[in-house]
């Protein structure tokens, strides 16, 4: 015992090796963590002043293009001044200029002109109080006279330095001289707010982090604080007609105040990761053997955990397979009992289950049982009894949830216990029938299961609420048909009757009296009922083609293009070719489509001409139906829109194709192309 009590306490002990690696690691670590805290703040502190340099370079660019765009005012004024002048009425049109100047444009504090050095036209108004008669060549500043001089001399546009105007406020004068030939006409200028651009270019805001400063070309800082040139600013030049102005920017505190806090969590990390490093120095040295043995240990666990994650995910694809596969069936076939059959039996390697069953509610409350699956080691008598526990079904349908008994017994005298599972049908929040799930492991199913199941049970009600639309559609397709041909008979054929029994009572009337007209009144009657008899033809076919069978496909659009020629008086081109070697199903398919479109060109078009052309060659058949009516836009809602989803669907279940082009105006082709291996 005192041995075992030694070597844990010799295993808790220091090693004296491992505390010289420590410190020899720290003794490394610590001079090129300063260093490193060095360079990093050089390294920020170059990206501050290039974040100031973009920052400088963005107000400098503003600060220009609102100087120019004033300083474009004061030559307008120039070329207005030239154009104008001499006039008796000037001051008029000066003052219309110069108001649609002034207010249209904002940082302009006075315009004026002044000739032979007199200031006589000055807008606003109240600024003409103060400069009226201001005599610009004999100013009592030096400035504003050298400033005067140079405009005269180069005979452009000079600037004045920032300052305090003569009308009063914060600004700028813009001079330009006017000649007439080569002697001096006067001048005229323009006087800037200096605030008003200042701001424009962003300058007096709260959205920087840089302190900055302005000065002209003579070095007067006119804007901001003149300490700014003394720590090491970013400086950018702002071009102007007369030399340049610079534009300075520095944090307040200075570059390196500026980076301070971001340094000094560097330095406190760096400090942390050396301390850390030799830390893990000191552990790896002093326990090795422990650290191996656990990451030995923590691999097996990863190895393991990974193992299970491959396991899980696997379950999952195969899971999401089934019901991909299941949902591929639902759009494949609308029978359903067979497709019921089909989907447990794909659920089956996904959700295990001793015996399933389908049971789909009627309106009446009844569940009725549509399809079951039941293992052979099952007995027989568990079939018909598993699906009928009124309670559980009755709570599965109120609740609308998945409901699991655990240790279910089939019935009161059978000792066998089973795990039952019913899952609800739901469609548009209402239940539409159940899945009922048994396995013989009594504790089988968890809600694990029941999340699972509800997946496919929506794809069961799904096919369920499918077969049921297309029963509904079929049947309401079976009474517009019934429907139409009642329309016909009345349209057609009653009327055919009736003038019949009017020609035969004409021809009764006459038959004593007048021979010849009781012949030509029979005559009539009987190309009415030969008419008559065409017409209960026609429509005989139009309900059951049997002639597709014993005549063929080309003789019945052959009969299709006749009744549209005689019953609807349209000019038919038919372009038909030999009787083709294809199915009755396919034929009537392709007649169907013909039918179809021909009744829309009856309805709607109003066409005059139509084009039917059937070609079998390359494997395909082609059959296009043209007209010359009305047209009509393919992407929006049209009457005849249903007659071509039926087109489309139809065509579908032969893998084919359908091609509409339609204009309005311009008639519409509809190109129908089916395989012939279908």
């Amino acid at each position: 015992m005192s041995r075992l009590m030694v070597a844990r306490n010799t295993l808790r002990t220091p090693h004296l090796g491992a505390i010289l690696a420590g410190l020899a690691c720290l003794a490394l670590l610590l001079p090129a963590s300063y260093f490193l805290g060095n360079w990093y703040q050089a390294d920020l502190v170059r990206q501050e002043r290039a974040k100031a340099a973009e920052e400088l370079s963005a107000h400098a660019n503003a600060l220009a293009s609102a100087v120019d765009q004033r300083l474009a005012l004061l030559q307008g004024l120039y070329a207005f001044t030239r154009t104008e002048w001499p006039d008796t009425a000037f001051d008029r049109p000066f003052q219309v200029y110069a108001s649609g100047v002034y207010f249209n444009t904002t940082g302009i504090k006075t315009l004026m002109i002044a000739p032979e050095g007199i200031a006589r036209y000055i807008f606003p108004a109240y600024d003409a109080v103060v400069l009226s008669g201001y005599d610009v060549l004999n100013d009592p500043d030096p400035g504003t006279r050298n400033d005067v001089q140079r405009a005269i001399h180069t005979g452009g546009i000079t600037i004045s330095q920032p300052g305090e105007l003569r009308q009063g406020g914060f600004g700028l004068t813009a001079w330009q001289a006017v000649f007439r030939g080569s002697n001096l006409w006067g001048l005229v200028s323009v006087s800037i707010d200096m605030n008003t651009v200042l701001q424009d270019a962003g300058l007096t805001g709260q959205g920087t982090s840089l302190e900055m400063a302005l000065r002209d070309r003579l070095g007067f800082t006119f804007y901001g604080s003149s300490q700014v040139w003394q720590q090491e600013p970013m400086i950018q030049s702002i071009s102007l007609p007369e030399g340049s102005w610079d534009l300075g920017g520095a944090p307040a505190q200075g570059w390196v105040a500026a980076v301070q806090t971001a340094v000094q969590l560097f330095r406190i990390g760096s400090l942390l990761i050396a301390f850390l490093i030799a830390s893990l120095v000191y552990l790896s040295v002093n326990r090795q053997g422990r650290l191996a043995r656990a990451v030995a240990q923590r691999t097996r666990e990863i190895d393991s955990a990974h193992q299970l994650l491959e396991q899980r995910v696997q379950e999952r694809t195969h899971q999401l397979s089934a019901l991909l596969d299941v949902s591929r069936r639902l759009g494949s076939t609308l029978a359903l009992e067979p497709l019921l059959t089909q989907i447990l039996s794909e659920i089956k390697p996904v959700l295990d289950f001793s015996a399933a069953c389908i049971l789909q509610l009627y309106e009446d409350g009844r569940l009725v049982q549509m399809s079951t699956t039941q293992e052979e080691l099952l007995p027989t008598s568990l079939a018909g009894i598993c699906w009928q526990d009124e309670r559980l079904q009755g709570q599965v349908i109120s609740t609308l949830q998945p409901v699991i008994e655990c240790e279910w017994t089939m019935d009161g005298a059978s000792p066998l216990k089973f795990c039952w599972m019913g899952i609800p049908l739901v469609i548009k929040e209402h239940a539409s029938g159940m899945l009922v799930f048994i396995h013989q492991d009594p504790h089988y199913y968890a809600q694990e299961h029941a999340r699972l199941a509800m997946a496919f049970a929506q794809q069961v009600a799904v096919a369920i609420e499918n077969a049921r639309l297309y029963e509904q559609a079929r049947q309401l397709a079976v009474l517009e048909e019934r429907q139409r041909l009642a329309r016909e008979l009345h349209d057609s054929v009653s009327q055919v009757l009736y003038s019949i029994g009017l020609g035969a009572r004409t021809a009764r009337a006459s038959l004593a009296q007048d021979p010849a007209q009781a012949t030509e009144a029979l005559d009539y009657v009987n190309r009415l009922a030969e008419a008559g008899q065409v017409e209960m033809r026609t429509l005989i076919f139009e309900l059951r083609p049997e002639s597709l069978q014993t005549e063929g496909l080309v003789a019945a659009l052959e009969k299709l293009a006749q009744v549209l020629e005689a019953r609807h008086q349209l000019a038919v081109q038919a372009d038909l070719c030999t009787e083709p070697e294809i199915s009755l199903d396919l034929k009537e398919t392709l007649y169907r489509i013909a039918q179809e479109a021909t009744h829309n060109i009856v309805k709607h078009a109003r066409a005059s001409q139509v084009t039917l052309s059937l070609a079998c060659a390359g494997g395909q058949a082609h059959l296009v139906i043209a007209d010359d009516g009305l047209g009509f836009d393919t992407d929006k809602p049209h009457p005849g829109h249903l007659g071509i989803s039926s087109m489309h669907e139809r065509v579908s279940r032969y893998h084919g194709e359908v091609h509409i082009v339609s204009t309005p105006g311009h008639g519409t082709r509809i190109e129908v192309i089916i395989p012939l291996a279908a």
